[in-house]
């Protein structure tokens, strides 16, 4: 409810999301008014935010005038399988003593409801079909509730805003009735390219960064997300700190976050070369719950959950000394990775510490983890793009050769050899290959920014066709072409990737020191 929420949050309304928000709800050219606004966009773009935004904007009667209550409902907060009437859920959060429920229900045409993450919700509803409410006093589940508000068949005539994940859109428009959805972008080209460039001093490694944004639309595209602009920044600060020339040119996610976190894994007493066989578990056991996370698409955890992982919320913060795994200060304690693609990474990094030594395992039997082969087929699922990307990363000889420096271990080569087969499988197969799929696995190749490893895994590819649709495709496609040894044949189709509109989108003018 609106009591939950920090009253300290400075809205923009000329922000260019705030002013669609303002209009929203209003009837357009048409006659047509939406009743549902969904807000959509990437894990961490600020979809919250602009959702926490409209209520306080309500609140200080800047927004939505004809509103007379607005009532703000976060998913990963509350008990799904209790019971629960929606006068309840309304009246356990209401400032006073008791909610004027008569006074508020008399008018459903002047309510707003906000769901936080759609996201939450649906990782809680059940498989099969859910019932459905449609009187504001009966008590059922609470993911029933909010599911018949999302199908109206609850208090049909109020106002509702969801806002979801890009990859949660699909299972949310068969849920939601006439809804208007607006996208939210994120960071502009300008802002990204300011931030990025405040963390880096030196003029040389300031175009070296440019270029390697440039070049890396992946990357670039990313950085729209606040919180992993803030990563990368953060790993660039400590890359010059180390010591920039040694770093490669060409920078990937992959690179960056392990900067970042093998930089917080570093013992600081200069006695220890390594982690603790305890550090060592934490950090196992972290990896482990952020893959059965992403198998499950569950980005938030409770204190079971740790329990069940052998974890503590002080033992992991000791271990990094930074956010990496954020707790909630809600009444029902929770806690989730700073953002779902540092979950990806620490899930990626999972596979590459298996076999490694003891985990402090629990006698709890894990049922959502799934083996490193069955990730294999998994193209059209969207949730585990991620950490297969960061797995290509990780098996970067630098990048083991420190991680084993830090575990003061060896590690296996099962995963580089497994990924270098998935590949070269794909290579013997050219024939039954569509130019989409040569071209995902030249991405994640890429990724590993390994000439040995791409060279092993490419040189079954002697027939290849791929088409180029953005820059980053080109750059790609050309660093993985020169390292196919054995290639015999090569169609290129090319679109228009080299627009003046398009580079000034990706890289504008770099702001001036």
């Amino acid at each position: 409810m609106i009591t939950k929420l920090s009253t300290s949050l400075e809205i923009c309304y000329d922000h260019p999301e705030m002013r669609v928000l303002s209009e929203a709800f209003k009837p357009d050219q048409n006659t047509f008014r939406p009743h549902t606004v969904v807000l959509h966009g990437k894990p961490g773009i600020g979809k919250s935010a602009l959702a926490r935004s409209v209520i306080l904007g309500w609140a200080q009667d800047k927004l939505y005038q004809d509103i007379s209550y607005a009532f703000f409902f976060s998913p990963r907060e509350m008990q799904w399988a209790e019971k629960s009437s929606l006068a309840q859920l309304i009246s356990r959060e209401w400032a006073d003593s008791q909610a004027p429920m008569t006074e508020i229900m008399s008018q459903p045409e002047r309510l707003l409801f906000v769901v936080d993450d759609f996201d939450d919700l649906d990782s809680a509803l059940p498989q099969e079909d859910t019932r459905l409410c449609e009187d504001w006093k009966d008590e059922q589940p609470i993911h029933t509730l909010l599911y018949s508000l999302l199908k109206k068949t609850l208090l049909p005539q109020s106002f509702l805003l969801v806002t979801t994940r890009d990859t949660g859109l699909q299972k949310l428009k068969s849920m939601v009735v006439s809804p208007l959805y607006i996208l939210v972008e994120g960071l502009s080209a300008t802002k990204r390219t300011q931030l990025v460039l405040e963390n880096v001093s030196d003029d040389h490694r300031r175009k070296q960064v440019i270029r390697s944004m440039l070049d890396n639309q992946w990357l670039a595209e990313q950085c729209r997300v606040p919180s992993i602009c803030s990563l990368v920044c953060k790993a660039l600060k400590i890359q010059e700190k180390l010591g920039g020339s040694c770093t490669p040119v060409c920078q990937t996610l992959t690179s960056l976050y392990s900067t970042l976190v093998f930089h917080q894994l570093t013992p600081r007493e200069p006695f220890r070369g390594c982690l603790s066989p305890e550090e060592r578990g934490t950090l196992m056991g972290l990896c482990r719950m952020a893959a059965e996370g992403v198998w499950s698409k569950r980005s938030v955890f409770y204190d079971n959950d740790l329990k069940t992982y052998g974890l503590k919320e002080s033992e992991i913060s000791a271990l990094f000394g930074m956010d990496v795994f954020q707790a909630s200060h809600s009444a029902k304690r929770c806690y989730a990775f700073f953002h779902l693609s540092l979950q990806d990474f620490f899930a990626a990094l999972h596979y590459v510490l298996e076999g490694l030594g003891t985990w402090n395992q629990s006698c709890f039997v894990i049922k959502n983890l799934r083996s490193l082969s069955e990730l294999k087929g998994t193209h059209f699922n969207a949730h585990l793009g991620g950490m297969k990307r960061f797995l290509f990363g990780l098996v970067n000889k630098d990048t083991m050769r420190t991680l084993e420096v830090l575990l003061g271990y060896p590690l296996s080569p099962i995963v580089n050899q497994v990924l270098q087969h998935w590949v070269f499988m794909l290579g013997q197969q050219a024939n039954d290959t569509s130019p989409m799929d040569v071209l995902d696995a030249f991405r994640h190749v890429f990724e590993s920014q390994d000439k040995d490893f791409v060279c092993s895994a490419l040189k079954s590819f002697r027939e290849v066709e791929i088409q180029v649709n953005q820059r980053t495709d080109l750059v790609v496609s050309s660093y993985c072409l020169q390292h196919c040894k054995n290639l015999e044949a090569l169609r290129v189709d090319v679109s228009d990737i080299f627009s003046v509109e398009m580079n000034t989108e990706l890289c504008p003018v770099v702001p001036q020191q």
